[in-house]
């Protein structure tokens, strides 16, 4: 309202100026004067009261704006901070997620170590339980081979010292039948030969075959001389390895001029062996025509084998 009374003013004044410039009378100027609207008191307070409710509006427009401002500022700024807060939110779970997973993978990590470390050490423990099984079973099985030899070295004793009788045996009844018949004469008689069955032992008084055919031994070897004719014998030579196995040699030979060296060429050795029921189960043929010569000096003899010179050393003594 007082901007609109200000404008009325105004344009009063420029129709008055414009009255005075076009040379206008007294009259005219009055008649203006007249026309000017006339502002009361009432008017003024009117106009005072509007000019002051529009400064109150203006003012409370402007508060409003202001509050407005304000909340939407603090609206921006509760954004903002609602925003950082879930940020740091998704933040710390994030960080909680990878250290969850990081703490699940270190846990799976441990577990296979410890099942690695598990496996490795069952796997020692039973290599250490396979090593003393191994161990347990060689100490057995070398405790059974030395009962198995300390039993066969055993029997082979007993064996040896049996042949050992019947041989002292035999000595001493073919010593009783020599001295009963040192003055009889000497008559061809049959004999058993082992490798050409019977045949007839031809004794000549005086002869190298009949001095010298017998049985003679010296440790686990046993030779069997027995005449074939008047200057030939048939020779085995038996050699006792252990209680299953032996060795045994034939051959037929002749004495030289002399009559104390009997020489062969025609030697076959063979290796035999037995079963524990004593039966003879296999026989092999290790070489043939072997050749050698036996010395005799009265009851003693010796062997020179020239294929492998076997009793080097060693001295028969005659106990047949």
């Amino acid at each position: 309202m007082k901007r609109i009374a200000v404008m009325i003013i105004g344009v009063a004044m420029m129709l008055m100026m414009a009255l005075a410039m076009t040379g206008c009378g007294k009259n005219d100027a009055q008649t203006l004067e007249n026309t000017r609207p006339q502002v009361t008191s009432t008017q003024k307070a009117d106009e005072a009261k509007k000019a002051e409710e529009a400064k109150k509006l203006e003012a409370a427009k402007k508060a409003e704006e202001a509050k407005k401002l304000e909340a939407a500022k603090k609206a921006e700024e509760l954004k903002k901070v609602e925003a950082a807060k879930k940020a740091e939110e998704a933040k710390k779970l994030e960080a909680a997620k990878k250290a969850e997973e990081a703490k699940k993978v270190e846990a799976a990590k441990k577990a296979e170590e410890a099942k690695k470390l598990e496996a490795a050490k069952k796997a020692d423990e039973a290599k250490k339980v396979e090593a003393a099984k191994k161990a347990e079973e060689a100490k057995k099985l070398e405790a059974a081979k030395k009962a198995e030899e300390a039993k066969k070295a055993e029997a082979a004793k007993k064996a040896a010292e049996a042949q050992k009788a019947a041989e002292a045996q035999k000595a001493a009844e073919a010593q009783k039948a020599a001295e009963a018949a040192s003055n009889a004469p000497v008559e061809a008689q049959p004999v058993v030969n082992n490798e050409e069955n019977t045949v007839m032992k031809v004794q000549s008084t005086g002869s190298p075959v009949q001095r010298y055919s017998g049985v003679y031994t010296c440790d686990r070897c046993r030779v069997e001389i027995t005449g074939l004719s008047n200057n030939t014998v048939a020779i085995k030579v038996v050699w006792g390895n252990s209680a299953f196995d032996r060795c045994e040699w034939t051959m037929t030979g002749n004495f030289d001029a002399d009559g104390t060296t009997l020489q062969y060429i025609d030697g076959t050795k063979k290796i035999l062996t037995y079963g524990t029921d004593g039966y003879l189960k296999n026989t092999k043929t290790l070489s043939m025509e072997e050749k050698g010569s036996f010395f005799f000096d009265g009851e003693t003899m010796t062997w020179a084998d020239l294929a492998e010179n076997a009793a080097a050393g060693m001295t028969f003594q005659r106990v047949v």
